[in-house]
């Protein structure tokens, strides 16, 4: 996770991995458990004397691993405030946690050239039918969940049209 010009990466400093790792588990991934609100659980898997897999939690490294997750989590809540190392923290999360965007779609410019619009309320579409058709033109899917009535199926012949047309 790159936070900036020469800063350290987390996961891989030979520093970070000895002191916040524990259980078996890296200091990376008792950060990401951390940030998701969930404890670290350490488990093994074996065969046994039938050939059966089992998978049993370790309790000796489940502690250890939570212990040094607390360790984790006590150093990111002094580490947020600090003037320097605060901001690196922020940036890191943002650009591995916190990138993603619901996009916004908007058929409002969409003109449907030779449509009928004699069969249609109102004799247009909706606004959710255009944004929908928009949606269906620009990603290739899009899950209609409109309630009965809404208009689904002026959507997909819409949006049938609007991609035949685009070619």
């Amino acid at each position: 996770m790159r936070t900036g010009p020469g800063a350290r990466q987390f996961g891989s400093s030979a520093e970070n991995t000895s002191e916040f790792a524990g259980g078996g588990m890296s200091g990376e991934k008792l950060l990401e458990l951390a940030l998701n609100q969930k404890q670290a659980l350490v488990t093994e898997t074996y065969k046994d004397a039938d050939g059966h897999e089992r998978t049993v939690v370790n309790q000796d490294k489940t502690i250890a691993a939570r212990r040094a997750q607390q360790k984790v989590k006590k150093s990111s809540r002094s580490g947020r405030s600090h003037k320097t190392i605060g901001p690196l923290l922020e940036q890191a999360y943002n650009e591995k946690y916190n990138n993603i965007v619901t996009p916004a779609h908007n058929g409002s410019h969409l003109t449907f050239p030779g449509m009928n619009k004699s069969i249609l309320r109102d004799g247009k579409l909706a606004p959710h039918q255009v944004d929908a058709i928009w949606r269906i033109v620009q990603d290739g899917r899009a899950l209609l969940a409109h309630v009965v009535g809404a208009g689904k199926t002026f959507e997909m012949i819409g949006s049938a049209m609007e991609l035949k047309r685009l070619g």
